[in-house]
Parts: C-alpha cells; sequence; structure tokens
C-alpha cells in the first residue's frame, strides 16, 4: 500500500510540474482550456450565485474553518491521531503558494476571450484554491480507513467539495482549468507526502 502510494506521490507531483511548466511556457491557456471553460460557463452560468462564497472558504480566515472541518471528517475515517494532519497540510499549501507566486507568473483567463467575474493581474498559476482544498481535504483522502463504509462517505465528500470548489473557480474566470489542474495535481503530491510521513495512518 506505501509502495502504491508514494507512486501516485511521484505522478502527480510529475503530472503537476508537466502541467504546469506548460502553462509557464505557453503564458496562455493551454489546449482545451478554452472551450472547457466556455462550455462550464454555458452549464453553469458565467457567475453563478455559489460560486464566490464557495471561493472565500479558501481564504483566511474561512480557511480556517476548512481546515477544522477537514480535520472533523479525518477523525471520522482515521481516528484522532489523524486529525493534525489538516492542520499541517494547510500550512504546507500556504508555503508552496507563497514560495511559486513569488518566482513564477501565468496570466489569469482575460475578459475578452472568456466571461471573467473578476479581473486581476495576480498570477493564475498556482490556484490558491486548489492548492489549499487538495491538500487540506488530500490528506483526508489518503488516510486509512477504520471502517470501510464511513471511509467511503468520507471520500466522497471530500472529493466532492474539491470538485465543486475548482469548478467555481472555473466558471468564475479565475483560473484555466489547466491552471487549477496542475496546482490540484501538486496538492494531492503534497497530501500523499504528508500522510506517508505518518505511518500509523495509513492502511
Amino acid at each position: 500500500m506505501r509502495t502504491r502510494d508514494f507512486r501516485l506521490m511521484v505522478l502527480c507531483l510529475l503530472s503537476s510540474l508537466v502541467v504546469g511548466g506548460a502553462s509557464v511556457v505557453v503564458q496562455g491557456p493551454l489546449p482545451g482550456d478554452v472551450v472547457t471553460t466556455k462550455t462550464m460557463q454555458a452549464l453553469l452560468g458565467p457567475r453563478p450565485a455559489w460560486a464566490e462564497p464557495l471561493s472565500r472558504t479558501a481564504t483566511f480566515p474561512l480557511s480556517l474553518v476548512l481546515a477544522a472541518a477537514a480535520s472533523a471528517l479525518a477523525v471520522a475515517k482515521s481516528g484522532w491521531p489523524a486529525a493534525a494532519l489538516p492542520p499541517v497540510a494547510y500550512v504546507s499549501a500556504l508555503l508552496w503558494n507563497l514560495v511559486l507566486r513569488a518566482v513564477i507568473h501565468v496570466p489569469r483567463p482575460g475578459g475578452g476571450v472568456v466571461e471573467v467575474a473578476k479581473v486581476s493581474s495576480d498570477s493564475g498559476l498556482p490556484s490558491t484554491f486548489a492548492l489549499v482544498y487538495g491538500c487540506v481535504l488530500g490528506v483526508v483522502v489518503a488516510g486509512k480507513s477504520r471502517e470501510k463504509l464511513t471511509g467511503r462517505i468520507v471520500d466522497v465528500l471530500a472529493l466532492g467539495l474539491v470538485t465543486i470548489g475548482c469548478a467555481a473557480r472555473v466558471v468564475l474566470g479565475g483560473h484555466w482549468p489547466s491552471q487549477v489542474i496542475s496546482s490540484l495535481l501538486l496538492a494531492f503530491g503534497i497530501s500523499f507526502a504528508l500522510s506517508l510521513a505518518v505511518p500509523r495512518m495509513r492502511s
């Protein structure tokens, strides 16, 4: 199990590097980004009422509530020792976000190409939302299940929140899908690394 998870960690990190590296080189949308964004905006609307409030849950102080909720999910799935992992993952996400934004800059979607709820000159890579949600909820998913049904329910809930949240960022025009995917893959890689560092939380 630990060998499999190590391989998944490496795969996530390498995939993140490939997609993120392509974004840095191209300095714009990758193939499929524009059509995916337009399709999602056509289906969900360019500015659904739920998207902006959900986006704010990855920023302080609501991000602390997210970390606490993730700890509760981790306890439900893996027991009390797992409660410490989401806060550690949260801090890790913030540090990676700070470092990467200091060394790279990739433009966010432009209003002339797709609908953009809020124009920003900040780098679209990494996606702070995807990093925070991916790390904080990723360690929950990576944890050992004490009881099979409970573990599956927690995993579905955690991955569902990540999926809906990342969709919100794309629909609002906050990031290109490739930027979200790269950030999420990095977050999952970090999550596997953190969970592997604590053997008693692994199956």
